[in-house]
């Protein structure tokens, strides 16, 4: 009704989507309808509705009748054919009861059977359907030309034989007609036809004469294919190439179009096959109007016509008619087909090897049958840009190489086949797909043409060992040992580890970019063979405050860039000696000198120490306190290579000639001996003022000056420092304060101490990820000739770990004292915590799980970094206490011995261990510690960090619980979910609401009290991780099998999510549904409808009131 879809065509007699006020009466007029007279009713449809287009309205309809006149005219002999029909038209006789005027047409079946029934006094005699008298006078809706195949307004006379002939109707065989005529008298009974003109009595009497019943015209096909088993069809093949079509005629002299075409075009007409611009294939697969002149059985070879095998679709279609071509023969019934496959792959095809231009390409796969085997290879740009087809793979159209990279029509066995194409020149970094084809012996095209397989070239050169260091790193050397696949050449580049860390580009590696030291300290080129090679990079001048990057690059005896960059090796030296114990100021200091003291961890080393300037003093690095450079004072004031051990130090300097009124730094530095240049330790500076102790403070770092006493609570009489080597649970800074009082201490990571204040050491300050590490106030003595040592114990400090050269992760300490009367008190400088750690193993990547937990176990992957090493791992309940010792040991482990690994071997590859047997619970959280060590397995290796092992309650679960997406209804439902496992299966179904808590899983799996059929239900579904949108609709139109769920009543859908080992172990979803009533209409007619004056041919008046404002749509049928 809203689309117009019915209704007479003039627009004025009809109304779409008109506007109507509420509770207001409403007229309208109707134009250019038109009416047949008589006793048959007419229907007006009028649908009204609210603003909101919600279909939900109400429909009215009212019956229209046009009373009727006496008939003007009859027939004395009714039209009948003279001669049998033809495509062109037909011959009719008839005769009328009196002379006036005339009109006959041709209307087909189908338009014939769209019309109204028709029996009045002025309509035919007995067909209960016709063509309107207003439509036979306008030629509307028939067939042919106007002129030759239309009578109209022709003269007739009382009972005069008429034989009309309908020419040029351009009908169609087969199909079937119906022919009219109509009469009407140009007077009534009893006038005398000259007393009126006759216009005028047509205009009066237009519509009041008599239609014929329809005469039935159904022309002949001109030739028809033979009964009963005439129709063509594929009597051998269809192949690759072509087919034998049999078929039979069943009158001579006949033509005949055959021909095969994609299943996609579906111009199955007589023009359309005639002409044959859809069929495939060369001309011998193409039949165009060949002769039948007998009535016999043909059968026709198709050839050259190139079809795809099976899936693609082909139909087959033809055509026959007689010598006359006049279109009106006999089309086939379309034979829909595909081509079988006569080879196809048991085993698909895939590469063996690596691919190269030393090793050329090897293809292996297994056939079905004997055949034959087509193989081209195509860049990847190449592939991309065109249709692979049987065809131009057969001819190696798109082929990269066809003198060395191709087979062409070899001849293969149904056993396993390894195709070697040994000089196949594939460029090395670059992408090909290969293109395999095979087929039988017959060569018809019509075999199994596998998707390209991507074929990725490597490097030009690989490891079979990768690059590791050899020896410690130092300030002048670098040892380096790797193991080539193959024979080339090397590079070498040591730098600076960047941040954000980025690898160096191939040509910038051959260029040695930003390579640091000499040309000694890099490799340039250098020759390589397919075994271990060492190499050592001397003269780099590294230091040991940074973090350097090296990498390697290899590549083939060719030089094309085309090689493989290593992975990336830290380098850091490790500095030889450090201190035990901070140096501290001892004694009073003079104008000409000082004492300091300090204690070294290396057990024969070397020491400097000078004095700078507070003031101007500049940066102090290695090389230059080796050198002195800035030093105050005389020979006596200056320490240079002085003999230290592993014992406490005192290093008493004189002739400094220190100014009063100025402030000093002294710096000690530490080598181990013997010792690579500058990798030693610095001190933090002691520092000494000469002027009055209450003037100078330090706080946050700096020197203040011109202050007095009572501005501060108290001071430092010795500066705080490191008392003992930092270990990561505990660090000891010792000081002496001027007065009694309280002190505070916090560690936090160097990146953070700028924020250092007097409150964040007092009351600490919260940095993401990182533990505090601080100590609330403690007492003071004061004035104690001894230190005052602050203990930070608990601090889950970061190691930096010597075997590794990896950066350390350094610290800041910080102390504050205030006197016993509160008030602003001093904070020290920052002081370095440096955490070291000597390991035999580590992880290069920390131990992780692969893939869910089950109650059986789990797998985890991890990356040791010591080659032969040993590893122990366990799974426990537990997470504190667990050491080294108690992951070798076993104890607390969970499971059995698969579910644990005692002193196994571990390389320096990624390994993914599996633990079975481990009769973990769901629901239960679990921890895996993995330990590993060096080749010897000792208590010097690292343990991992707790890898969390969640089990799960269910073995599937839902991401997003299920949920409604549109309003159901009874026979269409729409929801959706998520679950958390990649690969699971699913069942759903819908049930009333009084199932809801006795319903299980077995329940849900069987469809117990299931509403409706297969469109309302879901057995075993794959699902995966993706949201999954579930449609229950009636597809397949049998009412039994949709969800038939009631009005206005309450249902529960259940989903059910498991994983694929069937075990009844998921979970359950339940989602209530109501299926809500009908709404009520949205508008109505509050008064009518209702014709306000009696209904002529053209015209009517309608009136009626709505109940609300709204939209209305009207017709007549």
């Amino acid at each position: 009704m809203k689309e117009m879809e019915y209704g007479q065509k003039p627009n004025d007699c009809k109304r779409e989507n008109r506007y109507i006020y509420g509770g207001r009466e409403h007229e309208e007029e109707y134009l250019f309808c038109y009416f047949e007279r008589g006793p048959t009713a007419y229907m007006l449809w009028v649908y009204i509705e609210d603003e909101n287009y919600g279909f939900d309205g109400t429909l009215y309809k009212l019956p229209i009748v046009v009373p009727g006149n006496l008939v003007t005219n009859e027939f004395i002999l009714r039209p009948y054919l003279n001669y049998p029909a033809t495509i062109r038209g037909a011959n009719v006789k008839f005769r009328a009861l009196r002379s006036g005027l005339a009109w006959g047409g041709i209307i087909s079946e189908a338009s014939w059977a769209t019309r109204n029934p028709v029996n009045h006094s002025n309509g035919n005699y007995a067909d209960d359907r016709t063509i309107s008298i207003k439509d036979m006078q306008g030629f509307v809706g028939m067939e042919g030309d106007s002129q030759m195949c239309y009578f109209n307004n022709t003269p007739v006379i009382t009972n005069e034989e008429y034989n009309w002939n309908f020419r040029d109707c351009n009908l169609f065989a087969g199909r079937k007609y119906r022919l009219y005529i109509y009469i009407q008298s140009v007077t009534v009974p009893g006038w005398d036809p000259q007393e009126l003109r006759v216009q005028e009595i047509i205009q009066y009497h237009g519509d009041n004469g008599r239609m014929s019943p329809g005469v039935r015209v159904y022309p002949p096909y001109s030739n028809e294919w033979a009964f009963p088993n005439g129709h063509p069809r594929i009597s051998r093949g269809p192949g690759g190439m072509g087919m034998e079509v049999t078929f039979g005629t069943a009158k001579p002299s006949g033509l005949v179009w055959l021909y095969v075409q994609d299943a996609a075009n579906t111009n199955f007409t007589i023009d359309g096959i005639k002409a044959g611009s859809q069929a495939i294939g060369l001309a011998g697969c193409v039949v165009l109007g060949m002769q039948a002149l007998v009535p016999a059985v043909y059968t026709v070879r198709l050839r050259e016509c190139g079809m795809s095998p099976h899936p693609h679709p082909y139909v087959l279609v033809s055509y026959t008619e007689d010598q006359g071509i006049q279109n009106d023969g006999t089309l086939g019934d379309p034979i829909y087909f595909t081509v079988p496959v006569t080879n196809s792959f048991v085993q698909s095809p895939f590469v063996v090897g690596e691919p190269g231009l030393d090793t050329g390409l090897t293809v292996t796969f297994e056939s079905s049958r004997p055949g034959k085997l087509w193989i081209t290879v195509s860049t990847e740009a190449t592939a991309q840009s065109f249709a692979v087809t049987i065809s131009n793979v057969k001819q190696a159209t798109y082929a990269f190489s066809t003198s060395s990279c191709m087979i062409d029509g070899l001849s293969i066995t149904p056993v396993t086949q390894v195709v070697e194409l040994p000089t196949c020149p594939l460029a090395y970094l670059q992408n090909y797909y290969v293109h395999v084809y095979i087929e039988d012996h017959n060569g018809n095209l019509d075999g199994t043409l596998y998707n390209p397989v991507l074929v990725q070239v490597l490097s030009s050169n690989t490891y079979t060992a990768e690059p590791v260091l050899t020896s410690l790193p130092t300030t002048d050397m670098v040892s380096i040992r790797f193991t080539p696949k193959k024979y080339g050449f090397a590079w070498l580049v040591l730098r600076p580890l960047a941040s954000p860390l980025e690898a160096p580009a191939r040509y910038h590696m051959k260029a040695g970019v930003g390579a640091v030291g000499g040309l000694s300290c890099r490799l340039s080129g250098a020759p390589i063979q397919a075994e271990e090679q060492a190499f050592t990079l001397t003269g780099c001048g590294l230091n040991p405050d940074v973090i350097y990057a090296l990498y390697v690059y290899i590549e083939d005896y060719r030089g094309n860039l085309d090689g493989l960059l290593s992975r990336l090796l830290t380098v850091k030296v490790r500095k030889t000696n450090n201190f035990v114990k901070s140096p501290i100021q001892v004694g009073t200091p003079t104008l000409d000198g000082f004492s300091v003291e300090f204690l070294a961890t290396a057990p024969v080393g070397r020491a400097w120490g000078m004095a700078v300037d507070a003031v101007g003093g500049g940066t102090i690095t290695p090389l230059g306190i080796r050198q002195l450079l800035t030093a105050e004072g005389g020979p006596g004031c200056q320490k240079a290579h002085v003999p230290i051990d592993n014992t406490t130090q005192q290093f008493d300097f004189s002739d400094c000639q220190f100014q009063p009124g100025k402030t000093y730094m002294i710096y000690i530095y530490v080598e181990e001996d013997p010792s690579d240049i500058a990798a030693g330790m610095i001190s933090g500076p002691v520092i000494i003022s000469y002027f009055d102790p209450s003037n100078l403070t330090i706080l946050a770092g700096q020197a203040v000056e011109n202050v007095t006493v009572g501005d501060y609570s108290n001071r430092f009489l010795r500066p705080a420092a490191l008392q003992a080597t930092s270990m990561i649970e505990q660090v000891r800074i010792g000081f002496q304060a001027a007065e009694e009082g309280l002190a505070w201490g916090l560690i936090l990571p160097s990146a953070n101490a700028s924020g250092v204040t007097l409150d964040t050491v007092k009351n600490g300050l919260n940095i993401p990820g990182y533990k505090p590490c601080a100590v609330p106030s403690i007492p003071l003595d004061g004035n104690s000739s001894s230190l005052q040592v602050i203990s930070f114990q608990g601090c889950s400090l970061m190691a930096g770990v010597r075997f590794m050269a990896f950066p350390l992760v350094t610290y800041k300490a910080f102390v504050y004292i205030e006197g016993t009367s509160g008030g602003v008190g001093l904070l020290s400088p920052g002081i370095d915590v440096n955490v070291m750690e000597d390991v035999s193993n580590w992880f290069r990547e920390q131990p992780r799980k692969s893939g869910a937990a089950t109650p059986n176990g789990a797998t985890l992957a991890l990356r040791a970094a010591t080659a032969g090493g040993r590893l122990w791992a366990i799974f426990t309940r537990y997470r504190a206490g667990v050491d080294r010792e108690s992951v070798r040991s076993g104890r607390n482990a969970v499971g059995g011995l698969a579910c644990r690994r005692t002193d196994v071997a571990v390389g320096v590859t990624t390994a993914f261990i599996q633990f079975e047997d481990c009769g973990l619970e769901r629901g239960t959280y679990y921890y895996a510690y993995i330990y590993v060590a060096g080749p010897s397995g000792g208590l010097d290796g690292t343990l991992s960090d707790a890898v969390e092992i969640a089990v799960p309650l269910a073995s599937n679960d839902f991401a997003l619980r299920p949920r409604l997406t549109a309003t159901p209804t009874e026979n269409t439902v729409r929801l959706t979910f998520t679950a958390v496992q990649q690969f699971g299966r699913a069942w759903i179904m819908i049930a009333e609401s009084k199932y809801a808590s006795s319903t299980n899983i077995s329940d849900v799996k069987q469809f117990r009290n299931a509403m409706g059929g297969r469109d309302c239900r879901r057995a075993g579904m794959s699902i995966d991780t993706q949201a999954q949108v579930i449609d229950f609709l009636a597809v397949y139109k049998e009412e039994q099998e949709a969800c038939n769920l009631a009005s206005n009543a309450i249902y529960v859908a259940f989903v059910y999510v498991e994983d694929v080992n069937g075990l009844n172990d998921g979970t359950m979803g339940q989602m209530v549904i109501k299926v809500r009533p009908r709404p009520p209409v949205s508008n109505q007619i509050a008064a009518g409808p209702v014709l306000t004056t009696p209904p002529t041919e053209n015209d009517i008046h309608l009136q009626f009131e709505a109940s609300s404002a709204g939209r209305y749509w009207a017709f007549v049928i």
